[in-house]
C-alpha cells in the first residue's frame, strides 16, 4: 500500500470550470471553492508522500465520508448532490503530480460515498501488479 489516509475535509465536488472574456480571448479558470478543496487535500497529504512517485498501474480507493443532515433517518449510503463523480474528480485533481504522474495511471478505481459522523474522504491507493 503506497497510500492509506483519512483526509477530514468536508468533501467539496469538483465544479465546471468558470470562464471570463479578456478581449477577444476567453480564460478559464476554476471556482475558488473548488481552488481551496483541492489545496487543502494538497496540504494535508503532503505529510504522507511516498518516497518515489509510481510509474505503473495503480488501484484507488476512495470512500467519502458525507456530513449527516439533522433529519437523519439512518441511512448509510449518500444519494444526494454532489455527484460521485465531481467528488472523485476533485481529489484526483489534488492527488496529481505528487502521488501519481499522471491519471493513465489509475487501471482500477473504486468510490462510494455514506453517511458519517466525521465528514472527510478516506483515500487508499496501491500499486497493480500484472
Amino acid at each position: 500500500m503506497i497510500l492509506s489516509v483519512f483526509v477530514p475535509i468536508i468533501p467539496v465536488a469538483k465544479a465546471r470550470p468558470r470562464f471570463v472574456r479578456m478581449g477577444r480571448f476567453m480564460r478559464a479558470y476554476t471556482a475558488e471553492k473548488t481552488a481551496d478543496y483541492e489545496q487543502a487535500i494538497k496540504l494535508y497529504l503532503t505529510q504522507h508522500r511516498p518516497a518515489a512517485v509510481p510509474e505503473g498501474a495503480l488501484k484507488i480507493v476512495l470512500t467519502f465520508h458525507m456530513p449527516k443532515p439533522k433529519a437523519w433517518r439512518g441511512a448509510v449510503f449518500h444519494v444526494k448532490r454532489p455527484d460521485l463523480d465531481n467528488l472523485v474528480k476533485a481529489v484526483m485533481d489534488a492527488m496529481h503530480g505528487g502521488w501519481f504522474k499522471d491519471d493513465a495511471q489509475i487501471a482500477a478505481l473504486s468510490c462510494s460515498k455514506v453517511y458519517s459522523d466525521q465528514p472527510g474522504v478516506q483515500i487508499d491507493m496501491g500499486e497493480l501488479s500484472d
